[in-house]
Protein backbone atom coordinates (compact mmCIF):
# COMPACT_ATOMS: atom_id res chain seq x y z
CA UNK A 1 0.00 0.00 0.00
CA UNK A 2 1.41 3.33 -0.83
CA UNK A 3 0.25 6.48 1.23
CA UNK A 4 0.54 10.01 -0.53
CA UNK A 5 0.72 13.04 1.36
CA UNK A 6 0.28 16.48 -0.40
CA UNK A 7 1.11 19.80 1.37
CA UNK A 8 -0.94 22.62 0.09
CA UNK A 9 1.58 25.70 0.94
CA UNK A 10 -0.41 29.00 1.40
CA UNK A 11 1.83 32.30 0.44
CA UNK A 12 1.35 34.55 4.14
CA UNK A 13 1.99 37.93 3.60
CA UNK A 14 1.94 40.35 6.85
CA UNK A 15 1.68 44.00 6.43
CA UNK A 16 1.25 47.16 8.14
CA UNK A 17 1.29 50.52 7.44
CA UNK A 18 4.17 52.66 7.97
CA UNK A 19 4.73 56.75 7.19
CA UNK A 20 6.51 57.93 4.17
CA UNK A 21 9.83 58.36 5.89
CA UNK A 22 9.96 54.51 6.38
CA UNK A 23 10.12 53.70 2.71
CA UNK A 24 13.47 53.51 1.13
CA UNK A 25 14.17 56.60 -1.15
CA UNK A 26 14.76 54.13 -4.25
CA UNK A 27 10.95 52.90 -3.65
CA UNK A 28 9.56 55.82 -3.63
CA UNK A 29 11.94 57.05 -6.76
CA UNK A 30 10.63 54.32 -8.77
CA UNK A 31 6.85 54.94 -8.08
CA UNK A 32 7.77 58.69 -9.04
CA UNK A 33 9.28 57.74 -12.24
CA UNK A 34 6.17 55.27 -12.98
CA UNK A 35 3.46 57.71 -12.10
CA UNK A 36 4.99 61.42 -12.30
CA UNK A 37 2.02 63.15 -11.50
CA UNK A 38 0.17 60.94 -9.23
CA UNK A 39 -0.45 61.91 -5.58
CA UNK A 40 0.94 59.47 -2.53
CA UNK A 41 -2.09 58.76 0.21
CA UNK A 42 -0.82 56.30 1.87
CA UNK A 43 2.43 53.50 2.61
CA UNK A 44 2.86 50.06 4.26
CA UNK A 45 5.52 47.68 4.30
CA UNK A 46 4.59 43.53 4.11
CA UNK A 47 6.58 40.34 3.98
CA UNK A 48 5.51 37.78 2.17
CA UNK A 49 7.95 34.15 1.85
CA UNK A 50 10.58 36.51 3.55
CA UNK A 51 11.11 38.86 1.53
CA UNK A 52 10.08 42.83 2.20
CA UNK A 53 7.48 44.56 -0.34
CA UNK A 54 6.56 48.20 -0.15
CA UNK A 55 3.23 49.45 -1.11
CA UNK A 56 2.53 53.12 -1.96
CA UNK A 57 -0.96 53.47 -2.20
CA UNK A 58 -1.66 56.72 -5.15
CA UNK A 59 -4.22 58.28 -6.99
CA UNK A 60 -3.27 58.68 -10.62
CA UNK A 61 -5.91 61.67 -12.06
CA UNK A 62 -9.11 59.91 -10.20
CA UNK A 63 -8.01 56.12 -10.20
CA UNK A 64 -6.36 54.66 -6.88
CA UNK A 65 -3.30 52.04 -7.39
CA UNK A 66 -1.62 50.18 -4.79
CA UNK A 67 2.13 50.31 -6.47
CA UNK A 68 4.12 47.25 -4.76
CA UNK A 69 7.76 48.03 -5.14
CA UNK A 70 11.29 46.35 -3.38
CA UNK A 71 13.17 48.48 -1.57
CA UNK A 72 15.88 48.59 -4.29
CA UNK A 73 12.41 50.16 -6.53
CA UNK A 74 11.84 47.17 -8.55
CA UNK A 75 8.87 45.06 -9.15
CA UNK A 76 8.52 42.29 -6.77
CA UNK A 77 8.87 38.76 -8.16
CA UNK A 78 5.39 36.97 -6.83
CA UNK A 79 5.24 33.54 -6.63
CA UNK A 80 2.42 31.83 -8.94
Amino acid sequence: MTIVSIAAVTAFAEEHAVKEKDVPPAALAAVAKKYPGARRLGYAKETENGATVYEVQILDGKVKIDVDVTAEGRSPQRSP
